[in-house]
């Protein structure tokens, strides 16, 4: 009698159990006890695991039931079609040689593959209503009146089974208990599992905050089912939100040349990638490794300090993996309003303002050029430097930045004003360099609003070529004058003594 007690270590991690028994005596005709039954019914309850098989096996008797799978981590899962094809012959071979119903089992379900070719198949059914699939009225005997032994195999899976449950025998007749009473189980219960993975997409950046323009690499996982020879198409699509671009001319996949997989960039500025599925061939029941560059590119301000994701989903044929999402990206900025320095109600505007960075000493380390749209570059070129001017409102701001902190070490952002208001002094030298931090919120945040103040021109010295240059030059000539008057007048009292 064939029990589960001497089953080998390599069948168990495979599947989680096989029934209860199967009979050794091959060639019989039915016993007396046992002849009015014609048919048996096999249900299925499939069971699936994250990532790998558990450790631990559990024994297929009259008391095995679901729960001792769901304890395990296993979830029931639907979807999946097995095939039942009439091995009988086959294992009245195995039987013969070997005298042992377990070891002759074994022998047939290692041989499915070829068996599929050449054996009958009896029936199919797809797992529903929590992972059961049914096989009912299989035929206990063949026409000659010997028991019947059926092979089941797992010939189709939902697209992220990575490893599919093992080929198993079912030699009739199956003895309830322990097989002592000879009551021919009618109804047979079998538990196969298997395992499946996820996608999954991520950064490989250290932070996620970036400049707009500056790449952001990301890794995209998927995973390729164990049947991918029978599929035609896998398809990889990446869904950026707004604000996120993916540069398709970065786009690698491990093991495969860019001449194996095609690439066309979407709308939405992601990317949709289709491969042909014998190319992938030998990834079956692996993941799929996918680097691609994207970055910001800012058109709408309101995305400045929220949260921008990158989004991935693969397909098989027509059947769809389940979404995945990077970690969040963000981006910042400053604002920044313009006063008269007697005056802050007072908003100036005109002014004009040039980004940079500078090290601890407000001495200028590099010169932004761009913006937050076509992607900003630093360098140390004083030459179409990023630049805005003040509004109505006395206001202008930098933004698409990444935080502060990814600075250099002592090193700041800045804004220098090249150009002052009408009216006003244009402070020199580091008197026109005003630093600013950028930091989460820093952005959104209206107290974080930066105050850059002018002094207004008449003062001591006006501005070189002004107006007010004339009355000063006409008021020092009238004391000049006088000064002689007084000085001429002096001498001719003197002269006159």
């Amino acid at each position: 009698m064939f029990t589960f007690k001497k089953v080998k270590t390599g069948l168990l991690a495979l599947m989680l159990a096989l029934p209860l028994g199967v009979s050794g005596l091959a060639n019989q005709s039915v016993k007396a006890d046992s002849a009015k039954v014609d048919t048996v019914n096999v249900t299925l309850h499939k069971y699936v695991f994250s990532d790998k098989l558990p450790s631990t096996t559990v024994q297929n008797t009259d008391s095995t039931n679901d729960e001792d799978f769901t304890k395990l981590g296993g979830k029931t899962l639907d979807g999946v079609t097995f095939t039942a094809y009439d091995v009988t012959s086959e294992y009245q071979k195995a039987y013969k040689n070997s005298q042992d119903a377990q070891e002759a089992s074994e022998t047939v379900a290692k041989k499915d593959t070829d068996l599929q070719k050449t054996a009958t198949k009896v029936a199919e059914a797809t797992t529903a209503n929590g992972g059961l699939a049914n096989f009912k009225d299989l035929a206990l005997r063949d026409s000659d009146g010997n028991y019947k032994a059926y092979l089941f195999v797992e010939t189709n899976s939902p697209a992220n089974v990575t490893q599919k449950s093992a080929s198993f025998v079912l030699a009739m007749p199956i003895y309830k208990g322990d097989g002592s009473s000879k009551e021919i189980q009618t109804n047979v219960n079998v538990w196969p599992k298997s395992v499946k993975m996820e996608d999954s997409k991520h950064m490989t950046a250290s932070h996620n905050d970036f400049t707009a323009g500056e790449s952001i690499p990301y890794v995209i996982n998927t995973v390729i089912p164990w049947n991918i020879a029978q599929k035609t198409t896998y398809t990889i699509t990446d869904t950026p939100d707004k604000g996120l671009v993916m540069d398709t001319d970065s786009i690698a996949i491990e093991g495969l040349n860019k001449s194996d997989y095609t690439v066309t960039k979407n709308s939405d500025n992601g990317f949709t990638i289709e491969i042909a599925a014998n190319k992938l061939a030998s990834f079956a029941g692996q993941t799929l490794k996918t680097t691609v560059n994207g970055h910001l590119s800012i058109n709408d301000l309101t995305l400045i300090d929220t949260n921008i994701y990158n989004g991935a989903q693969a397909k098989v044929d027509n059947e769809f993996h389940t979404q995945v999402k990077s970690e969040e990206v963000y981006t910042g900025g400053k604002k920044f309003v313009k006063v008269d320095s007697a005056n802050s109600d007072k908003k100036l505007s005109g002014a004009h303002f040039q980004l940079v960075i500078v090290d601890s000493n407000n001495n200028i380390v590099s010169y932004a050029h761009g913006d937050e749209k076509s992607g900003y570059t630093f360098d140390s070129k004083n030459e179409n430097v990023a630049e805005k001017t003040s509004d109505d409102k006395g206001a202008f701001e930098f933004a698409g930045l990444k935080y502060s902190t990814e600075l250099a070490s002592g090193q700041s952002y800045a804004v220098v004003e090249t150009k002052a208001p009408e009216g006003y002094e244009l402070p020199t030298g580091t008197k026109a360099i005003t630093t600013f931090k950028v930091a989460k919120d820093s952005y959104k945040t209206t107290s974080q609003i930066q105050t850059i103040t002018n002094v207004k021109g008449g003062g001591f010295l006006p501005h070189t070529g002004g107006m007010g240059i004339v009355a000063f030059i006409a008021c020092g000539l009238v004391v000049m004058g006088l000064a002689l008057a007084v000085m001429f007048a002096r001498k001719n009292r003197q002269d006159n003594i």
